[in-house]
C-alpha cells in the first residue's frame, strides 16, 4: 500500500480561491453530500480563526464566490465557525476528491485547507496509479504544490489521518524547516547538529529558522496536546466521512 500527501491549489474552487485570500484562517472541509459526478453537493466546513473579524471576512468572501451557496452558518463562536454550502464546479475542471474517486485511490478523513492549499491524503495498491492522479488534478488548471510518497509496510500503522489538521496551520516555510530539523537530527540526542549548522544548511540566518522552528513547534505541540488532552469533541479534529 502506498501513502500520498498531495497539497493542492485548486483554482476556481471557492474553498481554495477564499483560504487565498484568508491566510489567518483555517478551514476544514469537514463532510460532504454527492449530486453529480462532478462533485456537486452539498459540504460541512469548519472555519477556524485567532482573529473573528478574520471568520467574518471569509464567510463574506466566501458567500460572494460565483460558484459557492451559502446555505447557512451555525456554531458561531469566537474563533470558530460552520458553515453548510453548495458548490457548483464546473464539468472541466471537478473536485478534487471527484479525481480521487476516478482515479480509485482510497481517502479518508477531513481535508485540512489553509492559504489557499487543500491537504489531501490518499490511499493506492499501485504504484503506478501515482503519476496519473498528478496528472489528473494538474490537467485541469490546478498547482500541485508539493507531494510525499511512502510505502507502508506490513504491521506498519496508518497514523497519518490523525495529524493531517497540522500542515494546514504551517506555512510551507515552517513545514520546510522543521523538517529539516528533523531529517538532521537537530532533535536527536545522538546528533550534534546546532542551530548554525541549520541555518547554514537551509540558507537562512539564524534568528529566522529559530522563528520559523518556534512557530512550527508551537503549532505541532499546541495539536497534539490537544489531542492528548481534550475533554471534548470540539478540541479534536474530527473524522468523519469521505470529503
Amino acid at each position: 500500500m502506498w501513502e500520498i500527501l498531495i497539497a493542492v491549489r485548486h483554482t476556481g474552487c471557492p474553498i481554495s480561491d477564499t483560504t487565498a485570500h484568508s491566510p489567518d484562517v483555517h478551514l476544514q472541509n469537514l463532510a460532504r453530500t454527492r449530486r453529480s459526478d462532478e462533485g456537486d453537493g452539498k459540504r460541512l466546513l469548519r472555519v477556524r480563526s485567532d482573529r473573528a473579524d478574520a471568520i467574518e471576512e471569509f464567510v463574506s468572501r466566501f458567500g460572494d464566490h460565483d460558484r459557492s451557496i451559502m446555505i447557512d452558518t451555525f456554531g458561531q463562536q469566537s474563533q470558530t465557525r460552520y458553515i453548510t454550502t453548495h458548490i457548483e464546479y464546473d464539468e472541466d475542471n471537478p473536485s478534487i476528491s471527484t479525481l480521487v474517486q476516478r482515479n480509485q485511490f482510497y481517502h479518508r478523513g477531513v481535508v485540512p485547507v489553509s492559504r489557499g492549499i487543500e491537504h489531501w491524503i490518499v490511499y493506492t495498491d499501485e504504484f503506478d496509479d501515482v503519476t496519473r492522479l498528478i496528472d489528473d488534478v494538474e490537467a485541469n488548471d490546478n498547482s500541485i504544490e508539493k507531494y510525499r510518497i511512502r510505502e507502508i509496510g506490513n504491521g506498519e500503522p496508518i497514523e497519518s489521518f490523525e495529524y493531517s489538521t497540522v500542515l494546514s496551520k504551517l506555512t510551507t516555510k515552517q513545514q520546510s524547516v522543521f523538517e529539516t530539523a528533523l531529517e538532521s537530527g537537530y532533535y536527536s540526542d545522538d546528533e550534534k547538529t546546532t542551530l548554525e549548522d541549520l541555518a547554514e544548511e537551509i540558507g537562512l540566518h539564524q534568528t529566522t529558522v529559530w522563528e520559523h522552528l518556534s512557530k512550527a513547534e508551537n503549532t505541532i505541540l499546541t495539536e497534539v496536546g490537544t489531542r492528548l488532552f481534550a475533554d471534548d469533541d470540539d478540541g479534536r479534529s474530527p473524522q468523519l466521512i469521505n470529503t
